[in-house]
């Protein structure tokens, strides 16, 4: 299990806990699409995905949406 903290700025918005056994986490504003939901509207319907390797590091991808 790790922590996730999620800020907008210097404000920490919000902490997510991820999963040990899962390693795909989709991030953004959809609910239904989003493992890790946002609800800032700066944050895309389908921001990032969160790739968890077995060490526990953590690689992040945009997806590259424009915000809508």
């Amino acid at each position: 299990m790790a922590l996730l903290d999620c800020f907008k700025g210097a404000e920490l918005v919000e902490t997510f806990t991820l999963s040990a056994s899962k390693r795909t986490y989709k991030v953004g504003r959809q609910a239904g699409f989003a493992d890790i939901v946002l609800a800032h509207a700066s944050i895309s319907r389908q921001q990032a995905t969160l790739t968890v390797s077995a060490s526990g590091s953590v690689v992040v991808m945009d997806q590259g949406s424009a915000q809508v």
